[in-house]
């Protein structure tokens, strides 16, 4: 064997010992804690993803007639609702842009919170994506193009340009959304609302006067 195939061959290794010794550590975890953590859960599957291979061990889903009723019992197949609130990186604008005029497109269903085109299997992660491994049902995700007034747009109320003061605005659309979406219990399905915003906030920070003056000393220094 040459050099590549001993690199190749290693590379399978470590990967398989990395499975195993998480597999173990999760079901370790699982007997002995009466709470699942989600963000352990959350960063075995990015570890699981980066390896190619989405080996998440265990039943993460509750019995239909004995669903949580405390975030302690939660499991992710009990998630039935998903949406997004936030900027530009909510509505996924620019995602699949191949020329510069495609950087105002928002591409929605490729969001990284609440995309829902193709599938995992099909090398789209996205947050929705890897949900629906475990609740194949889950609802609110995005497809395609468009605004969030868009039919395919599902419960991503994210908006182009948006910042910290537009948050009580989304939110409360998105409260109607899912009063008004006759396959969702707003009391009682489980949601994820994902909410990244600020960097629009940051940009926004040289249009005071102090702000100007520091960023003028800045450029000057620079």
């Amino acid at each position: 064997m040459n050099v590549k195939d001993w690199t190749i061959k290693l590379d399978h290794i470590a990967v398989s010992l990395l499975h195993a010794k998480l597999n173990e550590k999760m079901r370790v975890f699982e007997r002995n804690s009466t709470a699942f953590s989600t963000f352990w859960f959350i960063f075995y599957c990015l570890v699981m993803s980066a390896t190619g291979n989405f080996l998440c061990p265990g039943n993460y889903t509750s019995p239909p007639n004995s669903l949580p009723t405390n975030v302690h019992s939660l499991k992710p197949g009990d998630i039935k609702i998903l949406a997004g609130m936030g900027d530009s990186l909510t509505t996924g604008t620019g995602a699949r842009a191949t020329k510069f005029e495609d950087n105002m497109i928002e591409y929605r269903g490729r969001s990284f919170s609440t995309g829902g085109d193709a599938t995992y299997i099909s090398r789209v992660t996205t947050f929705a994506n890897i949900l629906k491994l475990f609740n194949p049902h889950v609802d609110g995700f995005s497809m395609g193009l468009g605004s969030s007034n868009s039919m395919l747009a599902g419960l991503n109320v994210g908006q182009l340009g948006a910042s910290a003061k537009d948050m009580p605005a989304q939110a409360h659309l998105l409260v109607e959304k899912i009063k008004n979406n006759v396959w969702m219990n707003i009391r009682k399905d489980w949601k994820i609302v994902t909410m990244l915003v600020g960097t629009n906030d940051l940009c926004k920070f040289c249009e005071d006067k102090v702000g100007v003056l520091i960023c003028r000393n800045a450029s000057v220094r620079a």
